[in-house]
């Protein structure tokens, strides 16, 4: 029996040596990762500077503190700096994590500079344990999100959502995910809704935004889409988004291929409430020509006229050629939602 005991007692300490030993190759590994990754950033040319690298949460943990973070992408024009940045997971799951951002960050965008602040902002990744690692999911939440820029404008949101998972092969194309976006109680900036609405006929709050759909890219979702920031669609399919602003709604259903313009091509079902106010609105705002609105609005009012001519309409919309069309009428050019191929 005692020979048992000290056999079971060696096997013990044996195991839990091997697990300190694992857990510190681990917490090695995972700050040597971030270094280079830091160090490649540089080689690409941009700015990438970080201070100290803290792993913390052993035995069955591995929690990442990464300080004095700055960024920047001198191609595109953007930079962040963090004060720090956590990353927590479990230690036997390591490709799983939840990344923290501090209270108070900034960003900078060519000609403005915006700081922000929240009461939590934070993400929840589950990548493919591969060299690339191909995003698997994502889940960002945020509370009473504020952004103050240098020019002086201010934005807010009291709740911010956003979920991006990753679709089976059997579903449809390759590289293909699901969106959720759900935002509400949005205060938009001041020259945003003066330049929209100069007239004030509209609440400065945006009551609720959400999305949800699903779209294919023309490459994976992984940490080459980000640090090249070349994301490309494909091809994209929206289950309901629906936008919600005071009196006026809009709701959109459809789905949509992506031609070798970067133009998409297919049909799109809008339900416009309030739709002559938002007629007013555009001409008013003088963001969009004359033409294009007296187009929009003939166009609506004989879609009204077929519907009883009431403030709610049904509209379809086929996108085809650059062009965002109502029946064979092309009322304004359609975005471009990938570079050319």
């Amino acid at each position: 029996m005692k020979r048992l005991m000290k056999w079971g007692l060696g096997l013990v300490v044996l195991g839990a040596i091997g697990w300190f030993a694992w857990w510190s190759l681990l917490a090695v590994g995972q700050e040597t990762a971030i270094s280079t990754w830091f160090e490649e950033r540089r080689e690409a040319g941009w700015q990438a500077e970080h201070g100290a690298i803290d792993v913390q949460g052993f035995p069955f943990r591995l929690d990442r503190r990464i300080s004095d973070i700055a960024l920047a992408d001198p191609r595109t024009g953007w930079a962040w700096a963090l004060p720090v940045v956590s990353v927590e997971g479990a230690a036997q799951t390591p490709t799983r994590i939840r990344v923290s951002l501090p209270e108070a960050h900034r960003l900078a965008v060519p000609g403005e500079r915006v700081d922000i602040t929240h009461e939590t902002l934070a993400a929840s990744l589950a990548l493919r344990p591969e060299p690339a690692l191909p995003l698997l999911d994502a889940k960002a939440e945020g509370r009473a999100i504020r952004l103050e820029s240098q020019s002086g404008w201010t934005a807010e949101a009291e709740i911010l959502g956003v979920q991006v998972t990753e679709r089976a092969p059997e579903t449809g194309p390759a590289n293909a995910y699901d969106l959720l976006v759900d935002a509400q109680g949005v205060d938009l900036p001041k020259p945003i809704i003066e330049a929209i609405d100069p007239t004030g006929l509209l609440e400065p709050k945006l009551d609720a935004l959400r999305i949800e759909g699903h779209g294919a890219f023309r490459a994976p979702l992984d940490r080459h889409a980000l640090e090249d920031g070349r994301l490309a669609l494909a091809a994209a399919t929206v289950k309901t988004a629906r936008l919600t602003w005071g009196e006026l709604s809009v709701e959109a259903t459809g789905s949509f291929q992506v031609d070798r313009a970067g133009f998409p091509e297919g049909k799109v079902k809008l339900r416009l409430r309030n739709w002559r106010q938002m007629i007013k609105v555009a001409r008013d705002s003088g963001a969009v020509s004359r033409d294009v609105l007296d187009a929009i609005e003939e166009a609506l009012e004989f879609v009204a006229l077929l519907a009883g001519g009431g403030d709610t309409l049904d509209v379809p919309l086929r996108l085809s050629g650059g062009k965002v069309r109502i029946g064979p009428v092309a009322v304004a050019d359609a975005p471009r939602v990938a570079p050319p191929l």
